[in-house]
């Protein structure tokens, strides 16, 4: 539709409708006002870094990320932010931050995050290169633990039939048989006190029985992945339970007791869980921003290792993995997951907590950590976007578990002599943790991005309606004009009833006329004057 055509009817109609052109004007200046853009106070600059300083990061993670990076031709920062999620969830409730002197505030690194991107970013692939390797020990221990919880039950069962043997030997007042038989069940007694204990490393899907079952017999924290987690916020709706068990989960290494009605109750000792997925700009809108019971309850401010994959474009690489590279990251995960991590970071052992041991900070670390805190939580950037008051409150677990991450890292490479995180860590992870923060403002500001999308579609269809009725003879039939353009009937109704007469004969809506005298656009085009 010709832009003359487009004020024409503006004008008669009295209605400032602002066209395709105008709301993608609207939408490139929102964008330049995104918080990577704008002007902002020095207050503000001082809690935003819009991208992560490769130099921040520990080998052999840097060198790693960097290649996967180029070889699915994905931003360095998406790959970092996937890679944190893994190796801060292998590390899990094994390791602790305690960064005051109240023994009782500990930070446990099993972070949660999302990846807020559209169908085709190449998300599988991604995960895909942290998986493999975790996923190797994963069914190893998977398989150990079927062995040995088929070992365990045959002992039960033996213990059983023994117990059963020494009651008709009582009966028989065989003594010999009865000492026999009072020994052997002693050793099985024995045995049956040590159940076996399952190490679960990923899950990829499940359900809150099949959760409430692994939760009983695990030895440590684990991660939930899964390529769209929308499946598991959705279930949210009718299952409160899941939500409230793994709201627990978020401050990890937490006793918890599930209430099971025909198994007996399940008493976890150390409820810990990292969580993290793909998840698209629309779902996190109506499921993270929206005014919902995640809202209310938390939910969504523990979504902390955020990354916006916007505008990525398809490219193949032709680069192949460096296998030395790729070597030296899966012996890191091998370490992360079989070492005692205590004896490379001289970690103490946590005294509340069974197999739990705690990192604390120098003072100069920890008053890095205070100020960036304090700061945060009371200045510009926080009154700005009060909405994200919680996020902000919450954000010493990130800050914390990439300073544990960090400092174990280095730490497998280069024991150290006391458990001491030193100031340079603690100023490393604040730079990477400032990434984060602008990440979760950027989120925020999907709702207007998404706002202003639609109604740039709905202009561009909007225009293709209003231009082809205008080229027509009329009067004409609604539905050939909806099925001309390829759109639903009423939305093709919405479109024409500000500007034209439409009248229903039976089922048939008819278009008769403009509701003014307006140019159509055949005349507009042949007229020099307009």
């Amino acid at each position: 539709m010709s832009e003359l055509l487009k004020k024409a009817i503006r004008e008669a109609v009295g209605m400032e409708t602002p066209t395709a052109t105008d709301t993608r004007e609207s939408i490139k200046n929102t964008s330049n006002e995104s918080i990577a853009k704008k002007e902002l106070s020095d207050q503000e600059k001082e809690y935003i870094n819009t991208h992560i300083d490769k130099e921040l990061l520990p080998s052999p993670i840097k060198e790693y990320c960097d290649d996967v990076s180029q070889r699915l031709e994905l931003p360095f920062e998406l790959v970092v932010t996937t890679c944190f999620a893994f190796l801060n969830n292998l590390i899990s409730d094994k390791l602790c931050l305690v960064p005051t002197k109240d023994i009782k505030y500990k930070i446990i690194p099993n972070l949660w995050g999302c990846i807020i991107a559209q169908k085709g970013t190449r998300k599988t692939p991604l995960f895909k290169a942290f998986t493999d390797t975790i996923y190797k020990k994963h069914f190893t221990y998977i398989e150990n633990f079927e062995e040995a919880k088929e070992r365990y039950e045959n002992v039960l069962k033996t213990l059983s039939s023994k117990r059963k043997a020494l009651i008709k030997a009582e009966a028989d007042g065989d003594s010999g048989k009865i000492e026999e038989l009072q020994a052997a069940i002693e050793r099985l007694e024995a045995k049956a006190k040590e159940k076996p204990r399952s190490k679960y490393l990923l899950l990829s899907d499940t359900t809150k029985e099949k959760l409430t079952d692994i939760l009983a017999t695990n030895k440590q924290g684990f991660l939930i992945y899964q390529d769209e987690i929308s499946k598991m916020l959705y279930s949210f709706e009718k299952d409160k339970e899941m939500r409230s068990l793994l709201l627990e989960s978020w401050s990890g290494a937490s006793s918890y007791t599930i209430a099971r009605i025909n198994r007996g109750d399940v008493n976890v000792k150390k409820l810990t869980l990292g969580l993290f997925g793909g998840i698209q700009p629309e779902i996190y809108k109506k499921l993270i921003l929206s005014d919902s019971d995640n809202i209310t309850s938390g939910f969504n401010d523990r979504f902390q290792l955020i990354y916006i994959a916007d505008d990525i474009k398809y490219k193949i690489s032709d680069k192949e993995a460096n296998e030395i590279v790729e070597h030296a990251f899966e012996e890191l995960v091998t370490d992360l997951i079989d070492k005692k991590l205590e004896n490379y970071t001289k970690a103490k052992e946590y005294r509340y907590v069974e197999d739990l041991y705690y990192l604390q900070l120098t003072n100069e670390a920890k008053e890095a950590f205070k100020q960036f805190l304090e700061g945060l939580n009371n200045g510009a950037l926080a009154s700005a976007y009060p909405e994200l008051r919680g996020f902000f409150s919450k954000i010493d677990k990130l800050l914390g578990s990439i300073a544990i991450l960090i400092y174990t890292t280095e730490a497998l490479q280069e024991p150290k002599e006391d458990n001491f995180i030193p100031l340079e860590v603690m100023q490393r992870a604040i730079e990477i943790t400032k990434f984060y923060v602008y990440q979760a403002v950027e989120a925020f500001n999907i709702t207007s991005i998404l706002d202003y999308q639609k109604e740039i579609a709905f202009e561009k269809k909007r225009d293709k309606i209003l231009d082809y009725v205008a080229s027509q003879k009329l009067p004409i039939k609604l539905r050939d004009v909806y099925r001309h353009n390829g759109m639903g009937r009423n939305f093709a109704l919405q479109v024409l009833e500000p500007y034209y007469v439409i009248e229903k004969h039976g089922r048939s809506y008819i278009i008769t006329s403009q509701k003014t005298s307006l140019p159509l656009k055949s005349d507009i085009d042949n007229d020099n004057s307009l």
